[in-house]
């Protein structure tokens, strides 16, 4: 009986333990379940983290491009700045080259003018120095022929005939009326020199109305009532003005048909 008793008492021993060992199992678990959350919620805060740790290194990244990036905004406005003042220079110095421009063009037209001017005085003066050099070859001609001074020029000439019908050129200078036939120069023949200080009168004919100048002639009286004919003028009047005006420093008058 003591023995079954004890027995039983050792059975009853065994269970309190196991039970106490299911307990403390059941502990475990639960604790092991409370880690486990626990782990799972370290697990998330530390994703959360990592999130986190992310945002900032991104936030750094972000404020490193800000910073370069404000940087170069500032190096930008600064480069703009230089541009504009450098516009500013090259407006100003456009507007220099334009008042330059203007003033090279106002020159130039001035030049032309000048260059154009001295062009006309030049060929005017070659004109002249050709004129002059033809006069002058022309006044020795008419000296040398005539046998007259050097101071002798010649004023004009005139085609025309003298009293023989001979044709030739009669030519004036101011002291003297000349006519030369054409062929006198080979023949020797037909000068006629006549010094205006002789004439008296001059006077207008016309003998016949055929022939070269119409039969237009001028007759000139001398101081010795001597009578010289010249006729066939193709331009009389003309050559009886220039002749009276260098005539009438003698005395000579004109007289009516």
């Amino acid at each position: 009986m003591e023995g079954t008793a004890g027995g039983g008492g050792g059975t009853c021993g065994g269970e309190g333990e196991r039970l106490s060992d299911q307990q403390k199992l059941q502990v475990l678990r639960r604790e092991f379940l409370k880690l486990r959350e626990e782990h799972t919620q370290l697990q998330s805060q530390l994703a959360e983290f990592s999130k986190l740790k992310a945002k900032v290194r991104l936030l750094g990244l972000i404020q490193e491009d800000r910073r370069v990036l404000t940087e170069e905004l500032v190096a930008s406005n600064e480069k703009i700045a230089e541009l504009v003042h450098e516009n500013e220079l090259l407006k100003e110095s456009n507007n220099e080259l334009s008042i330059e421009n203007k003033k090279m063009k106002e020159q130039a037209l001035k030049l032309n003018q000048y260059l154009d001017s001295a062009v006309d005085d030049l060929k005017q003066s070659t004109v002249r120095a050709s004129r002059s050099l033809q006069a002058n070859e022309n006044d020795q001609l008419y000296q040398k022929r005539f046998c007259l001074p050097d101071t002798e020029p010649l004023i004009a000439s005139y085609s025309c005939f003298d009293s023989k019908m001979r044709g030739g050129k009669l030519y004036l200078s101011p002291n003297y009326l000349c006519f030369g036939t054409h062929f006198s120069r080979i023949l020797g023949d037909g000068d006629t020199i006549i010094r205006l200080k002789d004439v008296r009168h001059v006077r207008k004919e016309k003998i016949f109305q055929l022939g070269k100048g119409g039969g237009k002639s001028l007759h000139f009286v001398l101081s010795d009532t001597e009578v010289v004919l010249f006729r066939g003028f193709v331009n009389r009047d003309k050559a009886l003005d220039n002749i009276l005006e260098q005539a009438k420093r003698f005395g000579a008058t004109l007289l009516d048909n």
